[in-house]
């Protein structure tokens, strides 16, 4: 049985009108109830400005 724990973070972003709308189709492509749909937003070391983000 795992112990692990994951931290809870809450982060506010904000949206272009533009990615908002392709997240909306990403929701609507994957068939996820707007109830537990989520956004995840990963920020690594790497790439030219120092950061990749995905």
């Amino acid at each position: 049985m795992s112990t692990t724990q994951r931290p809870q973070a809450t982060v506010s972003i904000r949206l272009t009108d533009r990615a908002n709308e392709q997240v909306k189709r990403f929701i609507e492509q994957e068939q996820v109830p707007l109830e537990t749909a989520g956004l995840r937003v990963a920020v690594l070391p790497g790439g030219c400005s120092g950061f990749k983000y995905g």
